[in-house]
């Protein structure tokens, strides 16, 4: 009728519906694939320890060419401790110190009524971190690591030298320590097998241990007996295994 306002109905478009339809959908599956991810990442986050402690027993051995001038160098016995701090459930910062022993026979002479004996003992030392990755299973844990660090050798000498001439007996000795510091490059990694969520068994870690010194001169105090050390790359091997406590 005149004078009444007109109803405008708007008739709804088939293919804008099925769109609004579409995209809520989407707005739901998302908003689910969101939770899901982030309620997965927090259990496994738990099962994640905090950080991880290592002790055990290592063994250090030379590669390589270079050789000591005085012979081959003996396999070093010692320890290895660690601890690596999860920033990530595959990523953390790991820091370490380790301790080798080792000694060696340098000269041993036995000419008639002469004999003389040097002799060597070598401690090594060395403190180094960096980055290391972890693929976590649910048995076991392989992992691998760049660390980088300092490192220092030192060495006792001793020197004895006996010789009987007429009935009457000379005996001389020697001694004299050094030590060098170099910078530490340590490569490699490790599996740790689990026993528990609290204690793992790492089964072995090897790693490549390449490092440079200068040469060292000096003299045996109490004879004149002069020594030169050269210096240059040296290559080691080093395999360790022990026990991971772990701390949530």
């Amino acid at each position: 009728m005149p004078g009444q306002g007109r109803r405008v109905v708007r008739k709804k478009n088939p293919t804008e519906s099925i769109f609004l339809k579409g995209t809520n959908m989407k707005k739901q599956i998302f908003m689910i694939l969101v939770v899901l991810c982030i309620a997965a990442s927090s259990l496994f986050a738990q099962d994640v320890p905090r950080a991880e402690v290592y002790g055990g027993y290592s063994l250090l051995a030379h590669v390589g060419d270079k050789k000591s001038d005085f012979g081959d160098e003996p396999k070093y016995n010692g320890w290895l401790a660690s601890v690596n701090f999860n920033i990530k459930p595959m990523f953390g910062i790991e820091v370490e110190g380790s301790g080798q022993y080792g000694n060696m026979d340098i000269l041993r002479l036995n000419i008639g009524n002469i004999r003389a004996a040097v002799d060597s003992n070598v401690k090594r030392h060395s403190f180094a971190a960096g980055p290391r990755v972890t693929f976590r299973q649910e048995n076991f844990s392989p992992f691998v690591h760049a660390l980088v660090g300092y490192g220092r050798a030192s060495t006792n000498m001793s020197a004895t030298y006996h010789m009987v001439n007429d009935g009457v007996e000379y005996v001389a000795t020697g001694t004299n320590s050094f030590s060098t510091g170099v910078v530490t490059l340590i490569f490699g990694g490790g599996i740790d097998v689990n026993v528990n969520d609290k204690i793992s068994i790492r089964v072995p870690q090897v790693d490549y241990i390449p490092s440079h010194v200068g040469d060292t001169n000096g003299t045996l105090s109490g004879t004149n007996v002069p020594y030169t050390v050269k210096g240059g790359f040296t290559h080691y091997v080093r395999v360790s295994a022990g026990i991971v406590f772990k701390i949530k």
